[in-house]
């Protein structure tokens, strides 16, 4: 997989890289790509060249901001990385995961990953892992998600753990709204 993310220019810990396994249909982190799976995906795509291939990825990231898209990402990753006899992923790889899917997206990922590290959770489930992403995705700033996070939509309890948490980092001077926002910059 490094050798074909390479060849396109992709970083394998961006989030590029995990839409580019799914549209290819690969079915676990150390998987090889088949010829039948990069011709599938080159002639769905128009392609006929790497380089044409990495002038359409900027548009990949476009399609992700649907929210039904970026939920089905969330579902496949979670896929790969959990393993058949569990039903939640370890943290560590939670943090990693998430970190490869909002670091160009969300300007909280950092405190977010932080947030998570210093929690007592040892894992993530689908449901939680899928809702994390959906408050990244609806609340896109950190200032949107202090002023208008709504603890009794459907977002997981993590979440609101999370705002709770950096409401207390804001107030006692630890963190900065515009610290946090400011990091994507």
């Amino acid at each position: 997989m490094e050798k074909f993310y390479a060849s396109v220019g992709i970083d394998p810990s961006d989030i590029l890289a995990l839409i580019l396994s799914q549209r290819l249909g690969v079915s676990s982190m150390e998987a090889t790509i088949s010829q039948a799976q990069w011709m599938a995906l080159m002639t769905s795509l128009s392609c006929d060249s790497d380089t044409k291939l990495r002038k359409q990825l900027p548009s990949f990231l476009k399609e992700y901001q649907s929210r039904a898209k970026l939920l089905r990402l969330c579902e496949y990753v979670f896929g790969l990385a959990k393993k058949p006899e569990e039903k939640a992923i370890a943290k560590e790889v939670a943090v990693e995961l998430f970190s490869m899917m909002m670091k160009t997206t969300w300007p909280a990922y950092p405190t977010f990953c932080k947030f998570l590290q210093q929690s007592e959770v040892r894992g993530v489930t689908l449901d939680t892992f899928c809702g994390l992403c959906d408050v990244a995705n609806k609340y896109p700033t950190v200032d949107i998600l202090l002023k208008s996070y709504d603890s009794t939509s459907a977002f997981p309890s993590l979440a609101d753990d999370f705002v709770a948490w950096l409401v207390t980092e804001v107030t006692s001077g630890e963190v900065t709204t515009g610290d946090v926002d400011e990091s994507m910059e």
